[in-house]
């Protein structure tokens, strides 16, 4: 079923003069440390973050599959704009979509919507970012319960379809002048928090600012405690997608079906015994990313030598 043509980015979005109009968009990866900067940056008294963390209105493909599309790259340039109207004057606007580094449309739309937007990637090693999305497509449901890691890799499209970080970073660059898109890494994050957000706020230009949680962790990946219903749930959400029901998902927000589903997503428990990679999936996937990796060192002139060791024997 054909769905309603998206609407431009280009021209038509920039004559739209809104006082708050983003400024900055982190791009991703998802399980980089994205929700992290999300919670201190919408502490800065000089920032404006919207209350929903992922708008995703750039990319036309869902986080669900590569089959299923995204309701909301359909919605007006007014809907995307509206998420910024409670900025206060001064304020400096931006939002977070991990979407937009994998999507194959979406730095073409920022750049048709704004060429001078401010664009900023979080990268993480790509196994523990692959592994940790794994386990979180498993705790919302999206991920079938009984699949191990290995399982995933082969029947889940986009684990492996979304991994490779160079070609994301590729158009981005293409598109914008070098000095508006910044690279940080989650491994800064773990070593020094501080430092890497003071970077953040300097890099989107606004003063330095710490809140008092900056050393806390953010949607760390738990196990479901229904994770039955929430699979069953997350499949029938799907399936609507798929087939161009969107609008049956888009009638159902705010409807009862709807919170009892953000509920049974929301019911998370620790692990019994913290999940990890096998050595030996370690190691291959490691040498699948060995390209990748040395396309990311090339493009942004940093050395990332410690992803391409197995983490068995590093020191």
């Amino acid at each position: 079923m054909t769905g309603p043509s998206p609407p431009s980015r280009g021209s038509e979005s920039l004559a739209v003069a809104h006082p708050n109009r983003p400024t900055f968009i982190c791009i991703g990866a998802g399980k980089a440390g994205t929700t992290w900067l999300w919670e201190m940056l919408r502490q800065h008294p000089d920032l404006f973050l919207p209350d929903v963390k992922e708008i995703d209105w750039f990319n036309e493909i869902s986080f669900e599959g590569s089959d299923v599309r995204n309701p909301n790259h359909a919605k007006s340039v007014e809907w995307y704009l509206s998420h910024f109207d409670d900025a206060r004057p001064g304020q400096v606007s931006g939002e977070i979509s991990p979407s937009y580094l994998w999507d194959a449309t979406a730095a073409r739309s920022i750049h048709d919507f704004d060429p001078d937007m401010k664009v900023l990637v979080m990268l993480r090693d790509p196994v523990e970012r692959l592994f940790s999305s794994y386990l979180y497509g498993k705790q919302k449901g999206a991920i079938g319960r009984h699949l191990t890691f290995e399982e995933a890799l082969v029947r889940v499209d986009y684990l492996l379809g979304r991994a490779a970080y160079c070609p994301g970073l590729h158009r981005y660059l293409d598109l914008f002048d070098r000095a508006q898109v910044k690279a940080v890494f989650h491994d800064d994050l773990v070593v020094d928090p501080v430092a890497l957000l003071e970077e953040i706020e300097a890099f989107i230009g606004v003063p330095p600012f710490v809140p008092d949680n900056v050393r806390e962790r953010h949607n760390v990946t738990m196990a479901s405690k229904y994770p039955a219903v929430t699979e069953t749930l997350m499949r029938l959400r799907i399936a609507a997608k798929r087939h161009g029901l969107e609008w049956m998902v888009e009638r159902g927000r705010g409807t009862a079906l709807h919170h009892l589903f953000r509920w049974f997503q929301a019911q998370v428990r620790p692990y019994d015994e913290k999940p990890s990679v096998s050595a030996a999936t370690d190691e291959n996937l490691r040498q699948r990313f060995i390209e990748d990796i040395e396309c990311v060192e090339r493009l942004l002139a940093v050395d990332l030598s410690r992803w391409k060791k197995p983490r068995a024997s590093r020191g």
